[in-house]
């Protein structure tokens, strides 16, 4: 975050009141260290970067405050103090991306050590002094050999994703975790875990009771359901809990059978009567009777129900049928009719038994837990297939006296050999980690060589399994050694006060205790902008708006910006671009909004989400054309192909197209599909888009970079998906149509290898989802959305995953 923040006017400054000062409240005293610790300036304190690296410490990074520069340090350190070189020093990192630009840094911050050796007079930062205290405790002369040295093994560093790390340790000690030499990686396992839940359909509910397998329909449990509950089933140390226990005994059945039956004896004879009552009485509250949904809903459903011989759930209706519980209107009674007392009788009968079915569809789902772990370990051990997850399991269960490893000195055999190998771990973006992550980085170093920088404020990442809870557990087990870098260096003085001011108004003031709030301090004494506030707030009228509130909010951000940028507004002494913007969404949705927008002002503008590239135009206009080189003799593929973005055919050109023009285009299709055959996809693709001026086509659009990027994305998952199937079209045909398809076997892309990327447009305002604008920084951000609901994660809606009070990790089911 840069200069300026807004928070879609009227500016946010700190308001002193008792017990604040400068805006901000006293607070309880923190368990962390907050040191001010920069590249230039004096300390007050010894900075985070000169710790003692004997002993495990807990780091807080908020934004801004030179995170990689305190990492890299350490690891020069670790190369002048500890005498390791690069491969014995672990540093770990969330993403691979993230483990790239680490390496990069790392080896840059060993070019500028060697450089800074002539230059130790009046330097005052962290490294100078690591410098300065190496030189005299072993002469300049070794200090460079062993920088140098550390430079040319930088290719050998173990810079590494935690799976990278535990994939790794199972390749070089595959006897002690007990797994084949020859395992492989899996990167998508849905297809197994699709199988597991065919197989446990086909084999534990085929003879299953009538009523059970409607319950299970009605809380739509199905095989697709069970896939992406084994996901689930696989997490080790997770209690599974769930309803009480509560039977369904015959009787209670048969009773809910004979009233049932009742209801529907009165329904055949009297269905004329009941549905003139409930369309003709002006009693009922019409907002909940409407005329049309009784017509169109309630009565066919009726006859469909009640018609039935065997067990089904009742309309979700049915409450408002029954007897004593109609809505009426003020004053008016309900109408009496038998149907309504039976329908009350039905409804309590359903309610009696309602509690036992919700317990036997628990049931059937903890059964398919148990059975997918079981199946799910053996298949993998048979076919010597690990997952991703698996990695980290494996390695964890190795360290767990609970686990298959029972002997202590087996554990600290493994344990000391890994030591060993990485005297010193670096865990970076600690606080997207997991207890099963801490558990492993626990296991090995225990007291020893470890450093956890994070920031729990930053833990956005629990949608993919990360738990804040792991660093409250490390920030416990390392007790005083916590420490946190408080310069910010990124931000003007005014975001980081508004900032500070917005977080100290409430104790704790992120809801969980222990995630506190270290006022971070400006390094940047004077703004760089000329805007009247570093933060506003605009408050809109939620009741002016109809639809979704981010096609109404959407146009107004885009005004704002356009406003901006014709303003004189300055940073940093030069007029505002559109790359000094940035608009952050919750979803991609709203992203596409907000773009939508900015591009009808013709705003330039650079989309950066979370989709996948495969939903894009560019993904579906490939697959239509690949389907008609593949087959150009099928006339109705090649007309979906022609009328694609890329080869840009009207529907009015196709209509009235004579043979001339429409053999000439099968003779092209004939043509690329020869070159597909022999020279591969790529050559094809290039053909097609020289020969039909697709470029051109798509350069004429204000959309031209973004699909271009996506264009050249789709063909690198092309070449990809070719080289794994030896060239075969078919084969790639089919593997890109499962691709865009969704199919649960979709092949083995990562998610983030499938990701959408920036189309890097400079000079473009940029519009991000929070996620995807981790780590990056901007000179103006607007966050239209940050009060909007996110709603639940696609895993919430199968099972909520939560801490109890004791902090242990449980699966609501």
């Amino acid at each position: 975050m840069g200069s300026a923040t807004r928070v879609r006017a009227g500016p946010v400054r700190p308001v002193p009141r008792p017990g604040m000062e400068s805006g901000v409240p006293r607070r309880r005293e923190s368990s962390v260290r907050a040191v001010v610790s920069t590249p230039e300036g004096d300390v007050s304190e010894p900075s985070p970067q000169l710790i003692s690296l004997d002993a495990p410490a807990l780091v807080q990074a908020s934004a801004g405050t030179g995170k990689t520069y305190t990492i890299t340090t350490y690891f020069v350190r670790a190369v002048l103090e500890l005498d390791l070189v690069p491969e014995q020093i672990l540093v770990v990192t969330y993403t691979k991306a993230a483990t790239a630009e680490l390496r990069v840094r790392a080896r840059e911050r060993l070019v500028t050590a060697i450089h800074l050796l002539d230059q130790l007079e009046g330097g005052a930062d962290a490294l100078h002094g690591v410098l300065a205290e190496a030189v005299e405790r072993m002469g300049r002369r070794k200090t460079e050999q062993k920088l140098r040295e550390a430079l040319a093994q930088m290719d050998q560093a173990s810079i590494l994703t935690i799976h990278g790390f535990c994939q790794r340790l199972l390749q070089d000690y595959p006897l002690s975790f007990g797994i084949d030499f020859d395992f492989e990686v899996a990167e998508d396992v849905a297809s197994m875990y699709r199988d597991l839940a065919v197989d446990f359909w086909a084999t534990a509910l085929y003879d299953e009771r009538d009523w059970l397998l409607r319950a299970l329909g009605q809380h739509k449990v199905d095989v697709e359901h069970l896939a992406k509950l084994a996901n689930v089933a696989m997490m080790p140390g997770i209690e599974v809990i769930g309803p009480p226990a509560h039977e369904v005994d015959d009787h209670m059945l048969a009773q809910w059978l004979e009233s049932r039956r009742t209801a529907a004896e009165l329904w055949s004879s009297e269905r004329e009567q009941v549905a003139n009552i409930l369309l003709e009485n002006e009693g009922f509250h019409r907002n909940r009777y409407r005329k049309d949904s009784i017509r169109n809903t309630w009565l066919p459903e009726l006859d469909d129900f009640l018609h039935k011989t065997r067990f089904r759930y009742p309309p979700d209706f049915l409450e408002k049928l029954s007897a004593g519980h109609m809505a009426m209107k003020k004053g008016c009674p309900e109408p009496e009719h038998p149907f309504f007392t039976a329908c009350a009788g039905l409804w309590e009968a359903h309610q009696t038994l309602q509690p036992g079915f919700d317990y036997a569809v628990f049931e059937v789902r903890q059964r398919f837990i148990e059975y997918a772990r079981k199946h799910g370990r053996k298949r993998q051990e048979d076919t010597a297939i690990l997952t991703f997850d698996d990695l980290l399991t494996t390695v964890y269960s190795a360290f767990d006296s609970s686990g298959a490893h029972e002997r202590a000195s087996d554990r600290e055999r493994i344990k000391n050999e890994i030591a060993n190998a990485y005297p010193l771990a670096l865990v970076d973006e600690f606080q997207d980690t997991d207890s099963v992550q801490y558990g492993i980085f626990r296991a090995l170093y225990g007291e020893g060589s470890v450093v956890y920088v994070g920031d729990p404020k930053q833990a956005i990442y629990a949608f993919r399994g990360a738990d804040v809870f792991s660093y409250l557990e490390a920030a416990s087990d390392v007790e005083q050694r916590q420490y946190a870098l408080a310069e910010n260096r990124r931000s003007d003085p005014g975001v980081v006060g508004a900032i500070n001011t917005l977080f100290s108004r409430r104790d704790p003031p992120f809801i969980v205790e222990g995630i506190e709030m270290v006022p971070a301090i400006a390094h940047h004494q004077e703004p760089r902008s000329t805007f009247d506030a570093s933060m506003e707030v605009l408050f809109l009228d939620e009741g002016l708006f109809r639809g979704p509130v981010a096609e109404a909010v959407s146009p107004i951000v885009a005004n704002e910006i356009a406003l901006l940028l014709g303003s004189e507004t300055k940073i940093e002494g030069r007029d505002i671009e559109p790359g000094d913007i940035a608009v952050l969404c919750r979803s991609n949705n709203q992203a596409l909004a907000v773009t939508a927008a900015l591009l009808a002002l013709n705003v330039p503008v650079s989309l950066d989400g979370d989709s996948s590239v495969l939903g894009t135009r560019m993904a579906q206009d490939l697959l239509a054309i690949l389907e008609a080189a593949l087959l150009p003799g099928d006339s109705r593929a090649v007309r979906r192909a022609l009328l694609t973005s890329l080869l840009g055919v009207t529907p009015y050109e196709l209509a009235s197209m004579d043979d001339e023009v429409w053999s000439a285009w099968i003779s092209l299709f004939r043509d690329w599909n020869d070159t597909w055959h022999s020279q591969g996809v790529v050559r094809f693709l290039e053909d097609m888009i020289q020969n039909a001026k697709a470029e051109a086509t798509i350069a004429s659009r204000p959309s031209a970079r973004r699909e271009l990027t996506d264009l050249m994305h789709v063909e690198e998952l092309l070449l990809r998906g070719e080289r794994e199937r030896q060239r075969d079209p078919i084969a790639l045909m089919q593997w890109f149509r499962r691709l865009t398809d969704d199919s649960p076997d979709e092949g083995s892309i990562p998610y983030e290898d499938l990701q959408q990327r920036p189309d890097a447009e400079s000079g473009a305002v940029r519009v991000s989802t929070i996620h995807k604008s981790k780590g990056l920084e901007y000179g103006v951000v607007y966050c239209p959305f940050t009060w909007d609901d996110a709603g639940l994660w696609p895993f919430d809606k199968i099972a909520v995953k939560f801490h109890d009070e004791h902090r242990n990790l449980k699966i609501d089911l």
